[in-house]
């Protein structure tokens, strides 16, 4: 299955939802480029939705991270929800699951960034 990512707002929130497999750095600079532009206009906080990711390799894993790095270098943050249970793995695994905050749904990682407000 092709890969393939989406964008949405909720809750003054930037929604990244990933879908398919992840498996070359095919899209790496055009999803950079999305994030690039909403962090231009005042977007600071982005939840990466990886519940619809069938299969990840390291490219996957590597575009992650550069999502990761670019937002957090800008002063955003960002939350990952929804990792299938071999993605999960693979994060544990790689010691990924120390670095990203990863939460079971958007409704937790919404309701962590609105915490973090107060």
């Amino acid at each position: 299955m092709n890969f393939t990512f989406d964008f949405d707002i909720e809750s003054s929130i930037g929604i990244i939802s990933l879908s398919g497999d992840i498996l070359s750095k095919d899209k790496d600079e055009e999803l950079i480029e999305h994030v690039k532009q909403r962090m231009d206009k005042g977007q600071l906080k982005f939840i990466l939705n990886i519940g619809s990711v069938e299969y990840i390799n390291s490219s996957g894993l590597n575009l992650m991270l550069k999502v990761f790095t670019y937002i957090r270098n800008r002063g955003g943050e960002l939350v990952i929800t929804q990792p299938n249970k071999m993605v999960a793995d693979l994060l544990k695994i790689s010691k990924l699951d120390t670095i990203f905050n990863i939460t079971a749904d958007n409704q937790t990682a919404i309701k962590q960034f609105n915490e973090l407000s107060k």
